[in-house]
């Protein structure tokens, strides 16, 4: 998908939610009538809506932001891996201490690129930030990190005791749990509304 048919999506689907807001307000109008407390009410759940909305619109972008960075970040670690291997065949030839060491050197090398790689898939799946990097993330703004905040750490498992997410470093709002979490995910929020 295309940037500019993401933004194309996003508008039909905030203007999708504001045709359903406008027959539902209609409909509770006719139904009902409205006093001072049940304007409020529904103004209030208008807002909900429209924050969801945003919240959700924000996320895809920045999902789909994530996901071709990682598509990139996989063709490297690719080459990276091709690259070690023909590292490690060719240092065959040296002295067994030499061999082990270089060998040592390289799969390090390997595997950090790798736990870096399985970072940037639980970031785009959880949102969980594990890096610095993640935190000054260049998908967002300051002000949209604190527009759309995660709601995920308010989650609880059916105990009601253990949280469900639990990170140190937080959430960045923008991942796949924050819209399809069952209990606090944008999709749950949006048809509670």
């Amino acid at each position: 998908m295309m940037k500019d048919e993401l933004e194309t999506a996003c508008e039909s689907f905030k203007k999708a939610v504001k045709k359903q807001i406008a027959k539902l307000v209609k409909r509770r109008q006719q139904k009902h009538g409205f006093n001072l407390d049940e304007e409020r009410r529904v103004n209030e759940l208008i807002r909900e809506c429209n924050r969801c909305t945003n919240h959700a619109n924000y996320a895809l972008k920045t999902l789909h932001a994530k996901r071709i960075s990682l598509g990139f970040a996989l063709e490297a670690f690719e080459q990276s891996t091709d690259d070690c291997i023909k590292r490690i065949k060719s240092t065959k030839s040296l002295k067994q201490v030499d061999f082990m060491q270089q060998q040592r050197h390289i799969l390090r090398y390997w595997f950090g690129i790798f736990l870096r790689l399985r970072d940037g898939f639980v970031l785009l799946e959880s949102g969980e930030r594990r890096h610095p990097g993640d935190i000054d993330s260049p998908f967002c703004t300051k002000s949209q990190q604190a527009l759309f905040k995660s709601r995920l750490a308010s989650g609880f498992r059916p105990d009601g005791k253990t949280r469900k997410y639990s990170s140190e470093k937080g959430y960045t709002g923008a991942s796949w749990d924050e819209i399809f979490d069952e209990d606090v995910g944008i999709k749950r929020r949006l048809m509670d509304a």
